[in-house]
């Protein structure tokens, strides 16, 4: 019975995190994009724009896991859902007005997070530890693949093909936010109690006999932030824009390499062998390095493309490995009763690194040329990639149960993926 119950909520919460993923598409590409318009391409103020919102996240974390209880969780979570609603229509509302408010859009963006991601982790994580639910997550990551290939081109042609386009799509990131809200209302968390976090069971999970691997995910999730989680993705997307110069360029330029890249992650997964695995991880981190040193001193439509393709995989084979880890490490008797601590401390790790990549972004953003500001940005990022990788590479070594498990994790989101392929041909 309770395999059936955590099939049925698994699914439910997969269908809610795959709009809201839609949602988080839109605020990190397209409504960054109409941020520096409406600025004049100022990168300092949208670089505050982000240190706000990255750290009120910690604080909102902090703040709702003293609150949250299994009577009041779901309360929580469409409360996410409720004011990101409510920061959007704010946003449609003021329109270029919104430009004297955009750092207190950060701070309200910090916490309408937190009552998202608190939850919908814990959530996560207590699912995680059924065995019945590991195909749902499978199958979260591949419809994933699937919406990067529509989705980006859906929304650049209607912001380019409309009048008034960003009112339009901004109008219906809302409505999909409200079906996002009807849907949580079928969410139940069921008899699990759930006990709100306190300051003296944050200690007792630091003394815990794992807590030095737990420590290596959290030194991994720290670069994460700074790089391929945080302010990475802005610098290239802004870097597209300019090359390709209209938000059409950037949604077909986007889908159209999600497609290519989901085409050889594919065949690796295919090919793939378990013994190989450390070996593609380290030719991947080379190539990606490689690139985006190329990158720096080339910016135009051949090495935005090859960027794009190289890191699209092995982006995609860190964060499973990343996530395989940390989720298999959580299931010990030992840690898994310090579920919400982790929730929050491994949020503060990966926000204080977001914080760390957006200040360096903000002390660049000065330099008069934006694209030799977004290319200074990428040398600091190159670096902390470098470490990232070398953090993972030492992961992998150890070839223990949590190594094997990112690489089933890996062929399992290539089984559903090439499940998926067949159904779009």
């Amino acid at each position: 019975m309770r395999e059936f119950f955590i099939k049925e909520q698994s699914r439910i919460l997969t269908l809610i995190h795959r709009l809201m993923y839609i949602i988080s598409f839109f605020t990190s590409s397209f409504l960054l994009i109409y941020f520096l318009k409406i600025t004049n391409w100022d990168l300092k103020i949208i670089s505050m724009n982000y240190i706000a919102n990255y750290a009120f996240i910690v604080v909102g974390f902090y703040f709702t896991s003293m609150l949250i209880k299994r009577n009041n969780i779901l309360k929580i979570f469409r409360l996410g859902i409720l004011t990101q609603i409510v920061y959007l229509s704010a946003i449609m509302y003021m329109a270029e007005g919104i430009k004297d408010y955009i750092i207190l859009l950060g701070i309200v963006k910090g916490f309408t997070d937190s009552f998202y991601w608190v939850p919908r982790h814990y959530m996560v994580y207590t699912m995680n530890k059924s065995k019945a639910a590991k195909k749902f997550f499978s199958i979260d990551q591949s419809i994933a693949k699937i919406q990067d290939i529509i989705i980006p081109v859906l929304m650049g042609g209607l912001i380019g093909y409309t009048t008034n386009g960003y009112t339009v799509l901004l109008m219906v990131m809302i409505v999909i936010l409200v079906v996002a809200f009807i849907v949580s209302t079928w969410l139940n968390v069921g008899e699990e109690e759930i006990e709100p976090i306190r300051m003296y069971k944050i200690k007792s999970f630091m003394k815990n006999n794992n807590i030095g691997k737990v420590k290596r995910m959290y030194i991994s999730e720290f670069f994460n932030g700074v790089t391929t989680g945080g302010v990475l993705v802005q610098v290239v997307t802004m870097l597209i824009y300019l090359v390709y110069k209209s938000e059409f360029g950037l949604g077909v330029y986007n889908s159209v390499l999600a497609f290519v890249t989901a085409i050889i992650m594919f065949l690796i997964g295919q090919y793939l062998k378990d013994e190989k695995f450390e070996a593609v991880l380290k030719i991947s981190g080379v190539l990606t390095i490689g690139v985006l040193i190329l990158l720096i001193y080339k910016v135009d439509y051949i090495t935005l493309v090859i960027y794009s393709v190289v890191t699209g995989i092995s982006f995609a084979i860190i964060n499973i490995i990343g996530n395989a880890n940390m989720l298999k490490l959580l299931r010990k008797d030992s840690i898994r009763k310090y579920t919400l601590e982790n929730v929050v401390l491994r949020e503060a790790v990966l926000n204080a690194g977001r914080i760390v990549g957006y200040a360096v972004f903000y002390k660049l953003g000065s330099l008069n040329n934006n694209v030799n500001s977004l290319k200074f940005v990428l040398l600091f990022l190159s670096i902390c990639l470098s470490m990232r990788l070398v953090e993972m590479i030492f992961a992998l070594k150890e070839r223990d149960e949590h190594t094997l498990h990112a690489i089933r994790v890996f062929r399992e989101h290539m089984k559903v993926f090439r499940f998926y392929l067949k159904r779009q041909i």
